[in-house]
């Protein structure tokens, strides 16, 4: 620009054009501690709405009291960080005043009554960025805004989408880039094979008669609200906007319409489809995101059809254990993905001890919920004998809706759904292992006509059969070194492709070999995957690997220290940092520990991070200690901060699994330890091994049984099912251990406490210690 009466130039610059986005509304949850929201609520909740239905009827009020809402926030509640910053600048201006003279008693009355409403904002203002935040752990009312403010920036950074590369080229352009996301999910989620082809089965198992009609039996009130009270209700909202905390907290003003909708939804099984409406946020997969495929889509539903699909997923999750496959540990009540890690490793481990040479193969199911085939799934719960009601409410909740894209927080696009399960759905994980039971189903096939063998826990007897394993679509199958079997597995897969939709992508499947294999190359060629002479993991545990070696455990520890220094700790005051290290940092190590015994230098460095964190922040430098740590370790009953023994917490976690031994008689896991360590002397404990050392994970588990059974004794009973010598029925003594000499030269060392106790649990020990000799 032009000089005038200066030597210096006046520089413009011009960015472009500053779009504004328009971001979706969304319920603000701190509006539910004003009192004054809920005498609206009853009055808007209480005016006509336009239309048929009362589902469509309530949807209508939702959207006139959003519209509402907006102007009661702006005209009534008002900018809460306004606020705040009026109430502290009135607060230092009769601060300045006091400085000056005595305040008189209406001075000191107004400032009493600024400091309340003080208090009162900030606690909505914390509210209001931790819902922002998601950092859902950290308790409200412990004065932590500025670690929810930065939280909540962080996650606005690490989910924008800047640029990508789209159908093999650069893409920076905002415009460009939202058009060429919303395109790839156009193709994603359109099925190109409606009708696909089905195997005329006889499915195994079957729903009884009592399941169908609880199934499809009247919703209630109470179960509506057991549905409701489980739900996270700072979840981020769907269309709609609310958030499930509104229907919490107004729910004596919600009750009677959530009970229409419910009652209309039982009779005709059909949900409007600006009901169905939802978001796909884009979530990133890793650091750097560089395709539309580092991206996973989440589905944000709306209020209505995330509370019916709720309430369906509990009456889902109560038939699963009798109808999915044994081999599945997701989404199944009773089931445990450890459990998938235990049977993973005895098998391996039996395997290798053979030196009979095998195969696993890890499969990668690509975009699993997001190419289930819908008619695959109405037909799947034909064949378990799901009724008609129950399949046209699945069909009506789930099927024939649209979706936009949420872009840099941005609705993007508005397209139909024809194929896929929802992500973020309640009700979409219990569906997704139905769908994956019939991989199941087709190997047991295939293997019971003798076209390939698993591994076995006792190879020399053959018992103990494990052929695979799942947890939702993570998938491991075991096989023989043969040629054959190879090759019938990857027939068995591709019907498996054809009749879900589902798709295997081999190239970033992974074959393991276990044993003496002369070639593994040549079976993964055949098979079409990679093969990868690295030690085998399995859901993140390691198979076959040595527990107490230091590699197993560096990754936990990396991310231990990881996580704690990427977080914006110093903004945490000391209460949030503690409830931290309990409740996030103590359950990070727990996954490991849950199988393996962790050795003593691991601990040792996971509890100076620790320490270091709840006095310095971060798990770097050094602060001085206010208390020992071994008085923080202490309860809190005791005086203590309550924080967990990490040694002691393993040692109780790998507890955990003899008395989950004891006590689960007829589950697969327990018949397939039983198989491997069989003890005919005791059916509430295994046979344990005596040498030092063990590559086996429930070797080195059974090490604990001296320790749990002075903690644990066996409710007898009738005797009939505990050992006299050998069972802790006794609290913190088994006899065959407090008296070696006597149990060893005994007649019957397999005597019942039936044999030896009457009706009135007196001892008759004649003939019990008849000796040898």
């Amino acid at each position: 620009m032009e000089r005038i009466e200066s030597d210096h130039n006046l520089i413009v610059m011009k960015w472009g054009e500053n779009k504004k986005v328009r971001r979706p509304w969304r319920f603000q949850n701190m509006w539910l501690e004003d009192p004054r929201f809920f005498q609206e609520l009853d009055i808007w909740l209480g005016e006509n709405a336009q239309g048929t239905g009362d589902i469509f009827l309530f949807a209508r009020k939702l959207h006139s009291i959003k519209a509402k809402l907006k102007v009661w926030n702006k005209e009534v509640f008002g900018n809460i960080d306004k606020r705040v910053e009026d109430l502290l600048i009135k607060i230092k201006e009769l601060e300045r005043v006091e400085e000056e003279r005595i305040l008189h008693d209406g001075e000191r009355e107004e400032r009493a009554k600024l400091e309340i409403d003080l208090r009162r904002d900030l606690f909505l203002q914390e509210i209001c960025w931790r819902q922002k935040s998601r950092e859902v752990w950290v308790k409200l009312g412990d004065k932590n805004s500025g670690y929810f403010h930065q939280m909540a920036n962080y996650r606005r950074k690490v989910n924008r989408v800047e640029k990508l590369k789209i159908e093999g080229r650069n893409v920076d352009d905002p415009v460009d880039v939202a058009s060429g996301i919303v395109r790839f999910y156009q193709n994603l989620f359109k099925e190109d094979l409606v009708c696909r082809p089905f195997p005329c089965w006889v499915w195994e198992h079957h729903l009884e008669e009592l399941d169908k009609v609880l199934l499809c039996r009247d919703f209630t009130e109470e179960e509506i609200w057991d549905a409701l009270r489980e739900c996270d209700g700072s979840k981020a909202p769907g269309p709609d906007g609310f958030t499930l905390e509104f229907f919490k907290r107004g729910w004596s003003c919600l009750k009677s319409e959530v009970l229409r909708v419910f009652k209309e939804f039982h009779s005709t099984g059909a949900l409007p489809k600006c009901v169905k409406h939802s978001f796909v946020c884009l979530a990133p997969k890793k650091d750097v995101v560089e395709e539309i495929k580092d991206l996973r889509p989440i589905n944000l539903i709306g209020s209505i059809n995330k509370l019916i699909n709720k309430v369906l997923s509990k009456r889902l999750g109560v038939v699963l254990p009798k109808l999915i496959s044994k081999q599945q540990h997701s989404s199944v009540k009773g089931r445990q993905i450890a459990e998938a890690g235990l049977i993973a490793n005895e098998v391996v481990e039996s395997r290798r001890k053979s030196r009979k040479p095998g195969l696993m193969f890890k499969l990668d199911i690509e975009k699993a919920f997001d190419n289930v085939n819908w008619g695959c799934l109405l037909k799947i719960m034909e064949l378990m004998g799901f009724p008609v009601r129950w399949r046209n409410w699945v069909k009506g909740s789930m099927f024939d809706y649209n979706v936009s894209i949420l872009i840099n927080g941005e609705a993007n696009g508005f397209f139909p759904v024809s194929k896929g399960l929802r992500q973020g759905d309640p009700i979409s994980p219990g569906l997704f292992v139905m769908v994956m039971d019939v991989l199941s189903l087709m190997l047991e096939k295939v293997r019971a006509n003798g076209m390939f063998e698993g591994f076995f826990m006792d190879e020399k007897k053959k018992i103990g059969e494990v052929t695979h394993l799942l947890y939702a679509d993570d998938t491991l199958i075991f096989c023989d070194a043969n040629h054959d079997q190879v090759l019938n597995i990857l027939a068995t897969l591709v019907m498996f492709q054809m009749v879900t939709g589902l798709r295997i992508n081999l190239e970033k499947s992974v074959m393991y070999s276990v044993g003496d294999v002369a070639d593994p190359s040549y079976f993964a060629a055949i098979f079409g995957c990679k093969w990868s002479s690295e030690s085998p993991k399995y859901l993140g545990y390691p198979l076959g690997a040595k527990p107490n070696d230091r590699s197993v455990w560096d990754g936990i520890v990396e991310k231990y220290q990881n996580r704690l220094n990427g977080w914006g700790s110093r903004k945490l005051s000391y209460g949030a940092r503690l409830v931290l290290i309990n409740a996030v940092l103590s359950g990070s190590p727990t996954y490991l520990f849950s199988l393996f015994k962790a050795p003593k230098g691991v601990i040792k460095d996971l509890e100076g991070y620790q320490r270091r964190f709840l006095w310095n922040g971060k798990s770097e430098g050094n602060k001085m200690a206010l208390i020992e740590w071994e008085w923080c370790k202490s309860p809190v009953k005791k005086g203590g901060l309550g924080i967990h023994d990490l040694e002691r917490f393993n040692d109780a976690l790998l507890s955990k699994w003899l008395w989950r031994f004891a006590t689960e008689r007829d589950s697969w896991w327990r018949g397939l330890i039983n198989s491997k360590y069989p003890n005919d002397l005791s059916s509430w404990q295994t046979k344990r091994e005596r040498h030092g050392f063990s590559r086996s994970v429930w070797a080195n588990i059974s090490k604990e049984y001296d320790s749990f059974w002075n903690y644990a004794a066996i409710d007898p009973g009738n005797g009939t099912q505990v050992s006299f010598w050998h069972d802790c029925w006794i609290p913190g003594i088994v006899l065959s251990a407090s008296f070696p000499r006597v149990a060893a030269a005994v007649l019957d060392p397999e005597a019942r406490l039936s044999d030896v106790a009457n009706t009135q649990g007196e001892l008759s020990l004649q003939g019990t210690l008849e000796t040898r000799g």
